[in-house]
C-alpha cells in the first residue's frame, strides 16, 4: 500500500524511530495487525526486536504480490483499506500500526475507522505519514513551489527548486491525502486516539550534490515534529 517514493533505506528513520515507540511504551503486545503492510518489511523488523514476540500478527494490504512476501508467521489479508468491512475482529487486537499509508487514501477515515474498532479498548495505534508544514514545504511554499510529497500529477514534476517545467517522472508516490501534525492530532482524537507520543523524523532527500546533503543534514537536525519530513503519532483508544 505504501513506500512507493521512497525505499526502505530512506525510510530508515521513520521505522526506527516506530519501533522504539513500540519497545518503550507497548508492553504485553499479544495481537498485531498492520494497515497497508506492504512486504512486511517492517513486521520483520518488529519480529525481531519486540519480546515478548505476538501471538497473532496479520498483514492487510491491497497487493497479492506483497502480500506473497510476508514473513511465514504473518497472516496476510487482501484488503483496500478505502472499503468497509475489513475481515477481521472487533476489538481484538493490543496493536494496529499503519506506518506511511494514510496519505495514499482516498477515505483516511476509512482507515481511522478500521484502527478503532479492530482495537480494543486502551490498545495502541502508531501511524506515521508525510508533515504538509515542514520546514523545506515552509520554504517551498514561500517561493511559489509545490510542498515535496504532494502530486498534481502521477505522471510529471510540474515545477521544482531548479527546473520550473514540467519534467517526467520516473516513479509518483500515490498521495492524496497530506497532513499537517494539528490536522492529523485532530483526526485521531474524533475517532477516539488519544496522543500519548509524537516524534519527527527526517527523510532522505536522494542525490550527493552539495545541497541535498545540506538538506539532509538540516533535516536530521530538525527535531519538532511541527517541522520535521514525518511525523510519527502513538495514541491509544480511549472510547469506542
Amino acid at each position: 500500500m505504501a513506500r512507493l517514493l521512497f525505499s526502505k533505506s530512506e525510510l530508515t528513520k521513520v521505522y526506527e524511530s516506530a519501533l522504539k515507540l513500540i519497545k518503550s511504551e507497548c508492553k504485553e503486545v499479544r495481537t498485531v495487525v498492520d494497515l497497508g503492510c506492504g512486504d512486511g518489511f517492517f513486521l520483520s523488523k518488529l519480529l525481531n526486536k519486540i519480546r515478548p514476540k505476538p501471538q497473532e500478527i496479520y498483514g492487510v494490504d491491497i497487493s497479492s504480490k506483497l502480500l506473497n512476501k510476508l514473513p511465514k508467521s504473518v497472516k496476510p489479508i487482501k484488503f483496500d483499506l478505502n472499503e468497509k468491512r475489513c475481515p477481521l475482529p472487533t476489538n481484538y487486537f493490543d496493536l494496529v500500526i499503519s506506518l506511511e499509508v494514510i496519505e495514499h487514501l482516498i477515505n483516511t477515515d476509512s482507515l481511522l475507522s478500521h484502527a478503532q474498532r479492530l482495537l480494543r479498548l486502551r490498545g495502541w495505534f502508531i501511524i506515521s505519514t508525510p508533515n504538509l508544514a515542514s520546514w523545506i514545504n515552509k520554504i517551498r511554499i514561500i517561493l511559489g513551489i509545490t510542498p515535496l510529497m504532494y502530486e498534481c500529477s502521477y505522471l510529471y514534476q510540474l515545477d521544482g527548486l531548479i527546473n520550473r517545467r514540467p519534467k517526467r517522472l520516473k516513479t509518483a508516490a500515490g498521495h492524496v491525502r497530506l497532513y499537517t501534525l494539528r490536522a492529523l492530532k485532530n483526526h485521531l482524537e474524533v475517532y477516539g486516539f488519544r496522543p500519548v507520543r509524537i516524534v519527527g523524523c527526517p527523510t532522505h532527500f536522494g542525490g550527493e550534490t552539495l545541497a541535498i546533503r545540506i538538506l539532509n543534514i538540516i533535516d536530521s537536525l530538525v527535531g519538532s515534529p511541527q517541522l520535521s519530513s514525518h511525523i510519527i503519532i502513538l495514541a491509544k483508544k480511549h472510547s469506542i
